[in-house]
């Protein structure tokens, strides 16, 4: 196209510079070559993970343009809170209850953890502000070698 001394160039408008006019588009894709749908994905979410961690689905993303490969999708994480457990970094805290016997002379208590129930020896004279650490484990297999500590309060 030109104007005068000016000169402009642009995609063509009905191929969008392809090269190639459609002339009888189907009536879902109208010529697009690609529809929109919903898709139900399994994601394995790894143990540990933490607010804003990204999963990437490989292959499971928008479709690619002129007949390329589909792209990543990306999973972001939020997490809901625990009705016993309260999580501070990679550290567990859980808040139990004892009556005045058992903090005075001592006692078990059966505490719940990440992998089932666990005995807990309270010593005598136990005071409202101690905090015992019972379990110590990971809370991701990222970070192995960085073990977490489950307290019980």
């Amino acid at each position: 196209m030109q104007q005068g001394f000016f000169s402009v160039q642009q995609t063509c408008p009905r191929c969008q510079g392809a090269g190639k006019q459609i002339k009888d588009p189907c009536g879902t894709c109208h010529g697009r070559g690609n529809v929109e749908e919903t898709k139900t994905l399994s994601v394995k979410v790894p143990a540990g993970v933490d607010v804003g961690d990204r999963i990437r689905l490989t292959g499971e993303g928008q479709a690619g343009t002129h007949g390329g490969p589909p792209g990543d999708l990306y999973v972001e994480m939020s997490i809901r809170s625990h009705k016993i457990f309260v999580r501070e970094g990679r550290d567990l805290h859980c808040e139990i209850p004892i009556n005045f016997v058992d903090a005075a002379l001592g006692g078990e208590l059966e505490v719940p953890t990440l992998d089932g129930r666990v005995k807990l020896k309270i010593p005598t004279r136990h005071k409202p502000a101690n905090c015992f650490a019972c379990v110590t484990r990971a809370l991701s297999q990222f970070e192995a070698a960085a073990l977490a500590t489950y307290s019980v309060e």
